[in-house]
């Protein structure tokens, strides 16, 4: 199968523009386009927004080993001008982009890095005429293409006049948006008598200085401000408006202005330096005024208001001229010039020998059926003879045998003694072989061999022909009991006798079966994640798929790995019997798991995990305290947001508060307030007297700001008879003043999971935790999903404390852990500037405001010496932001 060419656009994430719109709708517009593929690169930033990025950097180190690990692919650095020069990585191939008509922010640049670019795009035809001016040697790669934005197929809406709505999408920023000009204009339109509604959604570094200006000099409840609101949305939003407003100084073309276009909202702007002139004509598709005169544009609003038909006239034609920039039409046109780009590359390609025939990898994990697939294939003398050669136990012997001296002698000869008559040769490779594999290819190579970074890159080196196949299994419990029986007795079945003598030193264990299904679930992350960042399609083989339609599935795989016959025309013997003693302990042992597995869940989550009652009826005391019919309400509705608590981390919340029977009971991170409201029921059950402290830094809900914090709480609970305290705009620094001389007995941290943030978290928290009491982490494992890998926070905590660790005692993801600190909180330093000496994730400098609250805390309660190397961390650590 064609792998795509990556087309990587890099972004800013702590930037909200058109640019970053631009590109995460582009990306949704080449999801299904069969030769390219959008990634979206976030440089210096933190995770703090909802979108979903590639990848991840924090440094110019990290965007290069990412180039090598795509190369080939297509960049577009956009302002990240660093990138141009500093970055040369064999097949990357740049394409500058003019977004804007400045010489500062675009032409210089663009100009001063020509050299390394290898086709231009001018987003207006005032960009493109610049552009050709200063780099009229390079007029022929530079290619005027506007934005395109999602038209829809018919358009329902309405316009009003009475008020007219009114909306601003973008960043609130005086420089080049001009957003301080939004004052005048109120004022204009209130002196009109124009019956209006102002919203302005976005967020930006003036937006308080805005608001305060506009309450100081001319409240009014006709001005709303909505914040950031999610792209999906805003095409909903600029239905619901009839006026779009831009007071900008210059533009490109607007993303934000097309996009409102497309929806039916009439553009009334000022004559920025580029971008509006070549969309709009003055009363025709839009109304334009001079830059800074909001008493033109109040009158041009004023206008549209006067009379329903001429807005509704007016809105026709804004319609009709969307059409020109369609996303379908500029999907088309980019391609193009990828398509250019690809054409006069010149970097060299990866070495192609047919004489080499075909390879595949077996890419899979204990107890999955590789020795059966091996097994089968080697039979059928057409697919290789597959087996585990690069055990690095068994390197060594393989070197030894082929008096290879280096590992490409070692891989020559490989596919020359290893391959079927057909050049086929097959391997099977684990995780564990796969991350050793890069060390031993490294120190094999030979003299004068550059070292690889990329396990694919080392791979497709030595097997240029090479298919991936992904054997894995879904039932991970019967696959880590199998697993667990094989380490206690060297005994597993694979159609082989078994030594039932060694099969009954198996001893069953419940902990080490969680501990296994963890493991496997861990690698069949590291081969997806694998895949995913390599742009990899591998034939993907379910054991129990291969058990239920075994036919089948090995005629797709020997179809897969040479286009060869079925498996029904060769005499092969299809499935071993499974040996009947080893099927009856497995069997045995996963109902005994089921079984302890059943205890363990309490009663009221099985309900909110499967909404139905199995078992029993809910106790009195559930019904009087816990509103089920509230929580059904919320579940079926789909309130709960992605990256709240999952039904094994709150059961082992409660397990902890069931166990520790806390008196006050501290929540750091609230959001929607499901897990507070699901931890005052655990307190009630055990503690009705007891206090549960919610702790948050934002007063309205992070993904909805429609909500207060902890909104669910309140929709939830019934009859709590134990505290609760809610404290917004508050954060560790605050914990202090808000126990007010009382001890907290359990805490759980789930506030920011950048590091070092859960680190300070803890630091700061822990001088009121009673010796021996307990903290409780969430999304420890959060960062091995590859797009979220800078919120390594938590992990870092848990890893790196010494003492009592509590894991989870259910579920697969150990993504939820304790930590019991029996020691006085002084004797952690060590372990704490540790920690922080480790990388930070979070894409900005601790603000110095912010280091001198943290001290101070600090002064009140750790040795100076321990302050002294927390001031020099936080230095070195602001240096590296900066520099990047």
């Amino acid at each position: 199968m064609k792998q795509k060419t990556p087309i990587i656009i890099c972004l800013y994430n702590n930037i909200i523009s058109g640019v970053t719109s631009w590109a995460f709708k582009l990306k949704d517009a080449f999801k299904n386009h069969p030769d390219y593929e959008i990634l979206l690169l976030n440089y210096v930033g933190h995770n703090g927004f909802q979108e979903i990025y590639d990848y991840n950097a924090n440094n110019l180190d990290d965007i290069k080993a990412i180039f090598e690990s795509v190369s080939p692919a297509i960049v577009v650095p956009n302002y990240i001008w660093q990138i141009y020069g500093e970055i040369q990585v064999p097949g990357i191939q740049y394409l500058g982009f003019c977004h804007s008509d400045t010489n500062e922010e675009y032409y210089y640049p663009l100009s001063d890095n020509e050299q390394h670019i290898s086709q231009f795009i001018a987003v207006s035809p005032t960009c493109d005429e610049n552009l050709k001016k200063i780099l009229p040697n390079r007029a022929s790669d530079i290619t005027m293409l506007p934005y395109g934005v999602s038209i829809p197929h018919s358009l329902k809406r309405t316009y009003q006049t009475s008020p007219v709505r009114l909306i601003y999408g973008g960043r609130i920023i005086q420089e080049q948006k001009r957003v301080f000009d939004f004052i005048p204009l109120i004022q204009n339109l209130l002196k009109n008598n124009t019956d209006f509604v102002f919203n302005i959604v976005g967020e930006g570094p003036d937006c308080e200085e805005l608001k305060a200006r506009i309450n100081a000099e001319v409240p009014t409840d006709r001005v709303s401000f909505w914040g950031r609101r999610e792209p999906e949305e805003m095409a909903q939003i600029w239905r619901d408006h009839d006026v779009f407003i831009q007071v900008s100084d210059f533009e490109g073309t607007s993303v934000s202005m097309l996009e409102a276009m497309a929806q039916g909202a009439i553009p009334v702007v000022t004559a920025a330096s580029s971008g509006v002139s070549s969309v709009l004509a003055h009363g025709e598709n839009g109304l334009i005024s001079p830059i800074g005169d909001m008493k033109a544009l109040a009158f041009s609003i004023s206008y549209l208001a006067q009379q329903q038909e001429r807005i509704e006239k007016i809105s026709k034609s804004v319609q009709t001229n969307s059409l020109r920039y369609s996303q379908d039409n500029y999907v088309q046109r980019f391609t193009s010039i990828l398509d250019q780009i690809q054409a006069n590359q010149s970097t060299k390609t990866k070495k192609e020998n047919s004489s080499l025939g075909n390879q595949y990898l077996l890419c899979t994990a204990p107890h999955t059926g590789g020795a059966f697939v091996c097994k089968l294939l080697n039979q059928t003398n057409l697919a290789g003879y597959p087996q585990e050669y690069f055990n690095e136990s068994d390197l060594l012997d393989w070197f030894k045998k082929f008096g290879a001296d280096n590992f490409h002698g070692f891989a020559e000869s490989l596919l020359r003694n290893q391959s079927t008559k057909n050049n086929v040769f097959g391997a099977m490779l684990t995780q564990e072989q796969a991350q050793k594999f890069l060390d031993s290819v490294n120190s094999n190579l030979g003299p004068n061999k550059d070292s690889f970074s990329n396990l694919q890159d080392a791979l497709e080196e030595f097997f240029p022909n090479i298919k991936y196949i992904w054997l894995t299994r879904r039932n991970k419990v019967r696959q880590a009991i199998e697993y667990l029986i094989s380490l206690q007795t060297e005994e597993y079945d694979s159609g082989q006798s078994i030594n039932y003598d060694r099969l009954k030193l198996a001893k069953y264990d419940f902990t080490s079966i969680n501990f296994l299904v963890r493991s496997l679930i861990l690698k069949d992350v590291f081969w997806e994640d694998f895949f995913k960042k390599n742009n990899i399609e591998p034939l993907i083989l379910d054991f129990e798929d291969l058990q239920n339609s075994t036919q089948k599935k090995l005629d797709d795989l020997l179809s897969f790995i040479s286009n060869s016959q079925s498996f029904s025309d060769l005499s092969v013997d299809i499935f071993p019997e499974i040996d009947p003693a080893f099927k009856e302990l497995v069997n045995d042992w996963f109902t005994m798991y089921i079984k302890e597995n059943q205890k363990i869940e309490t009663q009221w989550w099985k309900r909110l995990h499967t909404r139905k009652i199995n078992e029993s009826q809910p106790t009195q005391k559930q019904a009087r305290v816990f509103n089920q019919d509230e929580l059904e309400k919320i579940l079926v509705s789909q309130e709960i947001p992605t990256g709240t608590v999952e039904p094994d981390d709150m059961r082992f919340i409660w397990d902890q508060i069931f166990n520790e029977k806390p008196n006050v009971y501290l929540e750091l991170g609230v959001a929607s307030g499901l897990s507070t409201a699901m931890t005052l029921e655990a307190m009630e059950f055990t503690n009705p007297k007891s206090t549960v402290i919610g702790i948050d830094l934002s007063e309205r809900l992070y993904y909805d700001n429609r909500h207060q914090t902890g909104y669910l709480v309140e929709k939830l609970k019934k009859n709590i008879e134990c505290n609760y305290e809610l404290h917004l705009n508050k954060w560790a620094a605050d914990i202090e003043d808000i126990l007010e001389g009382r001890t907290v007995d359990c805490a759980f941290i789930d506030a920011n999971h950048s590091h070092p943030w859960a680190t300070l978290d803890t630091i700061l928290l822990l001088p009121f935790l009673r010796q021996g009491g307990l903290l409780i982490y969430h999304d420890i494992s959060l960062y091995l999903n590859p797009d979220w890998s800078t919120e390594i926070g938590p992990h870092n905590v848990f890893e790196y404390i010494n003492d009592e660790k509590i894991n989870q005692p259910l579920g697969v993801s150990r993504n939820i852990g304790a930590i019991r600190f029996n020691r006085h909180y002084t004797t952690y330093e060590t372990d704490f500037v540790n920690i922080l000496n480790r990388e930070w994730t979070l894409g900005y400098q601790l603000d110095p405001e912010l280091v001198e609250v943290i001290k101070a805390q600090l002064k009140k309660h750790y040795s100076a010496q321990f302050i002294k190397k927390f001031e020099s961390i936080v230095e070195q650590q602001n240096k590296v932001r900066q520099s990047v």
